[in-house]
């Protein structure tokens, strides 16, 4: 009989990002930027977990946030030996909630629905940290079939958008405030780029901020349009689509949302969280989970 699939079968394995609490903060950046991905898990030296840092824990404390003011009281503002000095300690969240290697694809999906976050550290049967698991984890197991639900049933709008000349400074603050992880930028309502909290984290690494750092040019970092390094170009889908056809396309191309353009507008977008949100409260959807084959079949079964 086949073993019914299981976390530690679709998590990454060992986390991708693992740092200390003595870490500086500008090392974690670093090493998020280079692997490409949004958590940091801050263990103890027997492997415990102790905290995440997030892309958006590091942009709150760039300028973005609150934690912003332990660079203006402890480094007089000073960025750069600010990034270089302080531990990763001070701005990671320490409430935090896990799954376990051994829980089911089942149980993944069921704590993502109650919780709504984009990651979960996995623990081990000792409770030390073992993996990573991400809502791009589960979206690969979807069966790009046609679901009979189009993108704009499940897409979100009105969407926030930015203009392509917006700061670096005002970007970052937008992300905290709203709690999201990518702004459209729009002009006359066409959508030209995407900026991420990822590419703001390449961006703060980059060949280009790298001197400013050094300088103490802060305003004129935190001053640089997001169009010099947002994503780009764009795959869009149209509103009418099935979401099948979405999540194939976001499969193709590794991301985690498609903007929705009708007529060459932006009306919406659909990301990886409103799959897991809300597809399964659309009318006439159910939901197969085949945790034998490792997919997962989600249509419209009436209407």
């Amino acid at each position: 009989m086949a073993a019914i699939c299981k976390v530690k079968d679709i998590a990454r394995h060992p986390p991708a990002v693992i740092a200390s609490l003595t870490s500086p903060i500008y090392q974690v950046l670093q090493n998020l930027t280079a692997r490409l991905i949004r958590h940091a898990y801050i263990v103890d030296e027997k492997g415990f977990l102790l905290g995440v840092a997030s892309a958006k824990d590091i942009i709150n404390f760039l300028g973005g946030g609150w934690k912003y003011r332990i660079v203006k009281q402890k480094y007089s503002g000073e960025l750069w030996k600010a990034l270089r000095s302080e531990p990763i300690e001070s701005i990671m969240s320490r409430r935090i909630v896990t799954v376990n290697v051994e829980d089911s694809l089942v149980e993944a999906i069921n704590s993502f629905l109650k919780y709504d976050v984009g990651a979960f550290p996995v623990l081990d049967e000792e409770s030390r940290l073992w993996g990573s698991l991400s809502e791009r984890h589960i979206m690969k197991l979807l069966a790009h079939h046609h679901a009979y639900v189009k993108v704009s049933e499940i897409m979100s709008q009105p969407v926030l958008t930015i203009s392509p000349e917006t700061a670096t400074l005002e970007a970052m603050k937008l992300f905290i405030k709203y709690d999201i992880r990518r702004l459209p930028l729009v002009r006359e309502g066409k959508i030209e780029a995407i900026v991420t909290v990822k590419d703001i984290l390449r961006f703060f690494t980059s060949e280009a901020a790298k001197p400013l750092l050094e300088e103490g040019k802060y305003r004129e970092l935190l001053a640089t349009p997001v169009s010099t390094y947002a994503s780009k170009p764009v795959v869009v889908i149209d509103p009418d689509a099935d979401v099948g056809e979405a999540a194939a396309k976001m499969a193709e191309i590794n991301a985690g949302c498609l903007p929705v353009v009708d007529e060459g507008k932006l009306v919406g977008i659909v990301t990886e969280r409103d799959f897991l949100l809300k597809l399964p409260k659309v009318k006439g959807v159910e939901i197969y989970i085949d945790t034998v084959k490792r997919r997962i079949s989600i249509g419209r079964v009436s209407f």
